[in-house]
């Protein structure tokens, strides 16, 4: 791979990643998602271990530094995203599902109406949109901006995974509660990827012993995306390619 510059792989994985393992919420999708990333890793002919949901690369009790980032689905949320905000992002979220949830409502009233009024062929087609729009709901899959909140960061992380020696160790958790579960030793460094690919400055900050890669806009002592940012259809590639120039030269945090 080319200084500054993504790997052979890349259209690959963004087609895999973007189109057809985008929805990683469900026990099945989720499934699915790990046996294709373990294939792509498998053509690097990296070490592979699978614990617990985890996919991790390389041995972490040898590693100098882990990095990590998540791949379940990030739930929609209303408004801007303040990513070190954890409070005010679960109350936009809650906010959106309500907002869903109350839309749900309305078109089933509808449903019903059409139902009492005869119309019953409408009702299969209303009932069998419900029923899926239901799933959606439970899980936030149908509008989650996954390709900005961690397709990206999983892009970049296997961008790096291809130039890394043992010294670093790479961990693909299903949430980011998972991230702090992590069993480290003294002296080894803690990175968490996300938004790596927005379409905003490439930041880094240290915070209760994790370091944070991640694009936003700094606003009122925050990092801040907007809903044009988190609902990109395009990953910024340039800050993958920074992200490896850093990791290359031994200065990504």
């Amino acid at each position: 791979m080319e200084e500054g510059r993504v790997s052979m792989w890349w259209t690959d994985w963004l087609f895999h990643y973007q189109y057809i393992f985008k929805k990683r919420n469900s026990a099945k999708q989720k499934k699915k998602f790990m046996n294709a990333l373990i294939t792509d890793l498998k053509a690097l002919n990296k070490k592979i271990t699978i614990h617990d949901d985890q996919i991790i690369v390389n041995d972490i009790g040898k590693a100098d530094q882990i990095i990590v980032t998540y791949y379940e689905n990030m739930r929609p949320q209303i408004g801007e995203v303040r990513l070190f905000d954890r409070k005010d992002r679960y109350k936009k979220t809650i906010m959106r599902f309500l907002f869903d949830l109350g839309a749900w409502l309305v078109c089933a009233a509808i449903v019903i109406y059409i139902l009492l009024n005869g119309a019953s062929w409408w009702f299969g087609i209303g009932l069998l949109l419900l029923l899926a729009w239901a799933v959606a709901l439970r899980n936030g899959s149908w509008f989650a901006p996954s390709l900005i909140c961690n397709t990206s960061s999983i892009l970049a992380m296997l961008n790096l995974i291809e130039l890394a020696d043992q010294h670093t160790a790479f961990v693909f958790v299903p949430n980011l509660n998972r991230v702090k579960e992590l069993d480290l030793k003294k002296g080894q460094k803690l990175i968490l990827f996300e938004c790596v690919g927005a379409n905003a400055p490439l930041c880094f900050k240290q915070e209760n012993g994790i370091h944070y890669v991640f694009a936003a806009s700094e606003q009122d002592d925050d990092f801040v995306l907007s809903q044009k940012q988190i609902r990109a259809k395009t990953i910024n590639q340039k800050n993958i390619e920074q992200v490896t120039d850093l990791f290359r030269k031994g200065m990504l945090c």
